[in-house]
């Protein structure tokens, strides 16, 4: 069974949609990191391949894992509410890479990853998750640091324009945040893409990498992206 872990206020009909394809799970709120990032996913939770990575200081969110049968391994690092103290966690894999800032990530997640097999790639941007949408083998993203990091690995990659995308109370927020890869093969949107000033790109380079969209209603709300696992 595939199993979503979805942030504790994300709306009835987008769980409504991912329901169509698993079971949602709501994350507790982190007592560490403020409203509303404390309720994001991509910041509370790194996965690498089936081994979730969560704060030790998180005993509700790894407790509410466990309980839902994922692989949980407890991150010795220490969260807060300002940075780099809140993106430990906030990286993500592609391909046989492992892309975040180095300096801020959790080594135990870090060595795990290398152990694995998994190549890092260190860039500026310490929410490397938040800013990235992960789209098959392929990532679409805001971050021109990492986009041609990632271009220059051999990563296919679109880089879009940033905001036009809803995060109150902040001015705006970020496209891997307002999605969640469903499974390989499918992209779920937390809004509709064709409202995006680069809604069209995003289609295409969808369709380019294989990857069937769904869309929510409305405009691209980020709500800290989701976290999947087959149980």
């Amino acid at each position: 069974m595939k199993i979503f872990f979805v942030n504790e206020f994300f709306p009835d009909e987008h769980i409504k949609i991912l329901e169509n394809y698993g079971r949602c799970v709501k994350l507790p709120v982190s007592s560490a990191v403020p409203l509303p990032v404390g309720a994001h996913p991509d910041t509370l939770v790194g996965k690498i391949d089936d081994a979730l990575y969560v704060c030790k200081d998180d005993a509700a969110i790894a407790q509410t894992l466990r309980k839902s049968g994922a692989n949980v391994r407890l991150s010795e690092h220490k969260s807060g509410p300002k940075y780099p103290l809140d993106c430990a966690l906030n990286f993500f894999t592609v391909k046989n890479f492992i892309v975040g800032k180095l300096d801020t990530m959790s080594s135990a997640a870090l060595c795990d990853a290398m152990k694995a097999g998994y190549e890092p790639i260190n860039v500026n941007q310490g929410y490397a998750h938040c800013a990235c949408a992960v789209i098959g083998d392929g990532v679409i993203t805001v971050d021109k640091g990492i986009y041609d990091a990632l271009l220059a690995r051999g990563v296919p990659s679109l880089i879009i324009e940033s905001g036009d995308i809803l995060l109150p109370p902040y001015s705006y927020g970020f496209i891997g945040g307002a999605q969640g890869a469903v499974d390989e093969k499918t992209v779920f949107f937390f809004g509709d893409v064709s409202k995006h000033q680069s809604g069209d790109a995003i289609a295409e380079f969808c369709r380019s990498r294989g990857v069937s969209v769904i869309n929510g209603g409305g405009k691209l709300t980020d709500y800290g992206g989701f976290v999947s696992v087959d149980i």
